[in-house]
């Protein structure tokens, strides 16, 4: 039996452009984002806006802008063996 341990957190692309600017009332729609990872079979993942309230909301496909200020949209990935990768996108609404 051999075990191998795996010290390398999963990848996150980006499928897409996340726009850098949105008037109130604007939907902004989530990019597709690709994740994997040199061993784990499954990598488990979760989007989140941070609102300027610092509000964390969890996102799929679209989110309103109901807040001026800055939003940062987080995409967090982690395997089976706990490591985590997150990709960080900065937006502003007015």
């Amino acid at each position: 039996y051999i075990s191998v341990a795996d010290i390398q957190a999963p990848t996150i692309s980006c499928n897409g452009n996340v726009a850098t600017m949105l008037n109130i009332g604007d939907v902004l729609t989530i990019p597709t984002f690709t994740f994997s990872d040199d061993i784990s079979k499954e990598v488990y993942s979760m989007i989140y806006i941070i609102e300027p309230s610092g509000k964390l909301v969890m996102v799929k496909g679209q989110y309103k802008a109901e807040s001026t200020g800055r939003h940062t949209l987080w995409v967090y990935a982690s395997d089976d063996f706990g490591n985590v990768a997150l990709q960080e996108f900065t937006f502003y609404v007015k």
